[in-house]
């Protein structure tokens, strides 16, 4: 008979080559081969699923940046100033809250022409790319607690003039 040693190599390396393993036996795998075939398969869709809905979820996001950077353009072009932007990236409703001066905000023009925009493109998102959004706008102040918004989802917060990220 091998010594121990010896007979736990040849066995060692029967083991690892597997052939009770990868090969059917009356038309069978062992359970092994099918529970690492099981597991391998889960997380390559697993994997898979994760890409895909981190893909997904950029090109809402940029979508939706590209529609802010329109909105907050017009309001631009309009001769209103645009103070910061607050997104939430919410799954199920991107959100934003950009901030005006008072003097801006409370004008019949600004709301006429600034939300006839929004509520516009509101819709279009909602009909061409099935994205619901809610973009508002605020009156600028000094006393905006920004560690609420944060608390409330609006994780992303710019200073829009220097665009300092606010933390």
């Amino acid at each position: 008979m091998a010594t121990t040693p010896s007979l736990t190599a040849e066995v060692a390396k029967w083991a690892a080559s597997a052939p009770f393993l990868t090969h059917p036996r009356d038309g069978y795998f062992h359970f092994d081969v099918v529970a690492d075939a099981f597991v391998k398969g889960a997380e390559h869709k697993e994997k898979e699923l994760r890409e895909k809905w981190v893909a997904e979820r950029l090109n809402r996001m940029t979508a939706f940046a590209q529609t802010i950077i329109r909105v907050v353009g017009f309001v631009e072009e309009n001769g209103y100033s645009a103070k910061h932007l607050f997104m939430s990236g919410d799954q199920d409703l991107l959100q934003a809250i950009i901030t005006v001066p008072s003097e801006d905000h409370d004008k019949d023009d600004f709301i006429d022409k600034v939300y006839g925009l929004v509520s516009k493109i509101e819709i279009e998102n909602q009909k061409e790319r099935n994205i619901p959004i809610d973009i508002s706008f605020l009156d600028h102040s000094d006393t905006i607690d920004r560690r609420l918004l944060k608390d409330d989802g609006y994780t992303f917060q710019i200073d829009l003039n220097s665009g300092q990220i606010l933390a």
